[in-house]
């Protein structure tokens, strides 16, 4: 045997070479996968570089291009219009698209600078008091929709094109705009989240899109069919805003301009109410002096959506008014249904068939309504709160479910809709005491209904309308909203009026006794209450028991017109 001291001399050499054999694979190990990480680090310097070269040449292609840039955004205040049958589409900018990487290139445009530079200089003028849409109410159905298509992230803004007959830019033919923010640099994700921030909606996507973009035709086929005439009466559109989107805000006018026949179109009044970003102050003047047919008022305090279209409403010269939200999108033979309706008695008040357009890409998400019971009707809870609603199984009836004939509604949202001057002056337009915004859809709607009127959704008329989550305006939501939701009920809901004051706990806003029903034009609550009683007689006279145009589940719901409220004069005035 060996000796004890060789034994361990012996297990001390093996296990150094046990020790080293161990070693050298950790270090072989190691540096297999060091070489393996180089390799796809170079790779992706190559697709860097090769990146970063595309990038390069675009830019340089940019630069060469500054001089035509500034001569198209001069002519910018060109537009599409009608003549000879054809359109006569103002200079085009070129816009190549990658089909293999579907990112959209620039060729031959630049964002304007001066302009650039108007649009991210605002004031921040957010003060958020409760999570309600200015736009009023959510979409019907509220559905959110998958999308409808894999397109990679556009990284970077593409400048505002002009030409109108383009179809290959970002959002044509509806088409969503994707970006991924995490490819943008720290100047763009700052101006991608103050748009956010100050519109409630993607302004930054919206910038990128054409403000002539072209959408898609959704009337339904026998919509398509229907020979108007050419004795239509004239139309004046009124757009109120503050503090809008310069996209947005833009693309909602020339929308009209490009759709609109001209001979049924007499004008655009935009007003302005009080808004203080900077591009809708002297750059926003100067854009629309260029524009046919379009007019701008300016409020000098802020004064709401209700005063503010009653201000664009006090210009107006034609047959019919139609006021728009200022992020809508008209779609092709928008007009025509709707003159047309009014043409065939001037009492019809009437809604298109409002779209949803994306918050977030600005895809148009409206569908052909092959099927009737589709489409939405507008109602209402005990809150006094505008709700959508499936057309009652009545109306269905009635119109024996055909998709092209109008649908009476009990209520409509407010935002977008089309009234005979004349009736509208007969109802007394909107009651001027409702201040800022709220409530005034379900009071013009009660008065169509009580003094005369019908109120119907038109499916072949369609508009798209992108519905915000929240409402970015500094305004103090809940004492507004309050009150005129009472006024609403004091003057209209008789007895009907104890289910909403149930509703608030009978919590109604502290004012005088002698100046809650004070309006700005000076007209006092028992003329409002004179003029209520006067509507419902007449119609009672006149038509007498109407459909009632409120459905749901609700018990309690108000069956408008289904019977006569009792009252002083009211029973004996119908039983004659």
């Amino acid at each position: 045997m060996l000796p004890s001291r060789k034994l361990k001399r012996l297990a001390n050499i093996l296990g150094t070479v046990v020790l080293l054999i161990w070693t050298v694979s950790l270090t072989l190990n190691h540096w297999s996968k060091k070489d393996d990480t180089d390799k796809n680090l170079v790779k992706e310097m190559e697709i860097k570089d090769r990146h970063l070269a595309k990038t390069q040449e675009n830019l340089n292609r940019l630069k060469q291009s500054n001089d035509e840039e500034r001569q198209i955004q001069r002519d910018i205040a060109g537009r599409a219009k009608f003549g000879n049958d054809k359109l006569e589409a103002p200079p085009k900018r070129i816009i190549e698209h990658n089909k293999d990487s579907a990112k959209v290139k620039n060729v031959n445009i630049q964002r304007n600078n001066d302009m650039k530079d108007t649009l991210l200089d605002r004031r921040e003028n957010v003060n958020i008091t409760r999570n309600i849409d200015a736009d009023e109410h959510d979409h019907p159905g509220g559905k959110k929709e998958d999308k409808e298509e894999d397109v990679a992230p556009i990284v970077a803004p593409v400048p505002r094109r002009v030409g109108a007959e383009q179809n290959d830019g970002p959002g044509e033919g509806g088409k969503p705009v994707y970006i991924d923010k995490e490819k943008l640099t720290k100047e763009q994700r700052a101006d991608f989240d103050k748009g956010y921030q100050d519109n409630a909606f993607n302004r930054y996507a919206s910038d990128m899109i054409s403000l002539h973009r072209s959408l898609p035709d959704l009337r339904e086929t026998e919509c398509k069919k229907i020979q108007y005439g050419n004795h239509l009466p004239s139309a004046c559109v009124i757009i109120i805003f503050h503090n809008e989107a310069w996209s947005a805000l833009l693309r909602t006018i020339h929308s009209v301009l490009d759709r609109s026949d001209p001979t049924q179109l007499k004008e655009i009044i935009a007003v302005d109410d009080f808004s203080d970003f900077d591009h809708l102050k002297q750059p926003l003047q100067e854009y629309i002096d260029k524009q046919d047919k379009v007019s701008l008022l300016r409020a000098h305090e802020r004064i709401g959506l209700i005063r503010a279209r009653l201000m664009g409403f006090e210009k107006c010269t034609a047959d019919v008014a139609i006021f728009l939200d200022s992020h809508c999108e008209a779609t092709e033979g928008w007009l025509p249904p709707l003159l047309s309706r009014i043409h065939e008695n001037e009492t019809n008040v009437l809604v298109p068939v409002i779209d949803g357009i994306d918050l977030e890409t600005f895809r148009y998400k409206g569908k052909v309504n092959t099927d009737i019971k589709s489409v939405h009707v507008g109602g209402f809870n005990w809150g006094l709160l505008f709700k959508w609603h499936l057309i009652p199984h009545e109306e269905l009836k009635r119109i024996e479910y055909k998709t092209f004939l109008p649908v009476r509604s009990p209520t409509m949202a407010g935002g977008i809709f089309a009234i005979s001057s004349k009736f509208f002056r007969k109802l007394g337009t909107y009651d001027s005491g409702f201040d800022i915004w709220g409530g005034e859809n379900l009071e013009l709607s009660f008065k169509t209904w009580m003094c005369g009127g019908t109120l119907e959704t038109i499916p072949c008329s369609r508009v798209g309308h992108v519905y915000r989550k929240r409402t970015p305006y500094k305004w103090d939501v809940g004492n507004v909203l309050r009150r005129n939701l009472v006024r609403l009920a004091e003057v209209w809901l008789d007895d009907y009026k104890e289910y909403y004051l149930q509703r608030i706990n009978h919590d109604k806003p502290k004012f005088r006794d002698d100046t809650c029903w004070d309006t700005p034009d000076g007209a006092k609550g028992s003329q409002l209450f004179e003029y209520r009683e006067k509507c419902v007689e007449i119609t009672w006279d006149a038509k007498g028991l109407q459909m009632a145009p409120c459905t749901g589940n609700d018990r309690q719901k108000w069956k408008m017109m289904r019977k006569p409220p009792k009252g002083p004069g009211h029973a004996e005035k119908t039983s004659k």
